[in-house]
């Protein structure tokens, strides 16, 4: 969902544009133009091995294709919490791409993140009791009204994720979990880039990348 929302298909997939990004879990590649931009002995030292790829692949004039394959490949992360730990905040800090200056513009969003994906469910779980134990309250009331429509909100996106993506979202009370989850995940991001940490990766720390 990260992907196809920050880096937008027709972009990458426009040869006129610098825009590039691929999708580590499936590439496909020509083999002379797997060889034209220098193979895998061009990225043995570097993480994010998929984006720099693309952006060779772009850099070398030769044609970049970002396409969804849903019906023809399947993946899942994991398999441990430790695993998507890690992968996620490789990921996030390739993203701000080691700069602290970046991180810090982060913070406010992560926090935004954290209570647009979990206030509204933890306001929907209170609101009701507040509204039963105080009587009628116009102001509990118009917050119950506003949490149930994120929540409705929320619902409606991961519908629309496993409809087009296939993507495996029925379980929206799960969401306040996985809401902290990434908001921890996104401040280990941000914490490992101010401090100048790197990435941590399969048993490897990167400095540079």
């Amino acid at each position: 969902m990260g992907v196809v929302s920050v880096f937008r298909m027709d972009k990458v997939n426009d040869p006129r544009s610098k825009e590039a990004m691929a999708y580590g879990c499936f590439l496909l590649f020509r083999r002379s133009s797997f060889d034209a931009i220098g193979g895998y002995e061009s990225i043995k030292d570097k993480v994010g091995e998929d984006w720099i790829m693309a952006r060779k692949i772009k850099g070398s004039g030769l044609t970049l294709r970002m396409l969804l394959g849903c019906e023809f490949v399947r993946t899942r992360l994991g398999p441990s919490l430790a695993e998507i730990w890690q992968g996620f905040t490789k990921n996030l800090i390739l993203i701000m791409e080691g700069r602290r200056l970046v991180a810090l513009l982060a913070i406010p969003l992560t926090i935004y993140q954290f209570f647009l994906s979990v206030s509204p469910w933890i306001v929907l779980g209170i609101a009701p009791a507040a509204l039963a134990w105080k009587g009628w309250d116009p102001v509990w009331f118009l917050i119950l009204l506003m949490a149930a429509s994120q929540c409705l909100v929320i619902i409606g996106i991961r519908a629309l994720l496993t409809l087009f993506l296939r993507i495996e979202v029925s379980r929206p009370y799960l969401q306040p979990i996985g809401g902290i989850v990434l908001w921890a995940i996104g401040m280990t991001a941000i914490t490992r880039t101010l401090l100048g940490m790197g990435i941590a990766w399969k048993g490897r720390t990167y400095r540079k990348f």
